[in-house]
């Protein structure tokens, strides 16, 4: 039991005490408004996309991660157009 405890104390002393957890919630939220562009309110949602990969990009210092979150933006925001156009069509 007191191995383990000595363990604990060693690992936690290690680690810094404001470590980054992981995952910026800009990265996720971006790729999060990303997907929601391919099926409601593209131009909405992709513009949201752009502008957080943007904030990725400059205020993360992620440069690539930002980057391909703007690119795929404005990509599933022309497909989400042409779904919700060719959707359109259909129901007429």
């Amino acid at each position: 039991m007191e191995a383990d405890k000595k363990f604990e104390d060693r690992f936690n002393e290690s680690r810094p005490k404001n470590a980054p957890s992981g995952v910026s919630p800009y990265i996720v939220f971006g790729w999060l408004a990303t997907l929601l562009s391919l099926l409601f309110v593209p131009i909405l949602f992709g513009a949201i996309g752009v502008v957080l990969g943007y904030v990725v990009k400059k205020k993360e210092q992620k440069d690539v991660h930002g980057f391909i979150i703007m690119v795929a933006s404005i990509g599933c925001t022309i497909l989400g157009m042409i779904i919700g156009y060719a959707y359109g069509l259909t129901s007429l």
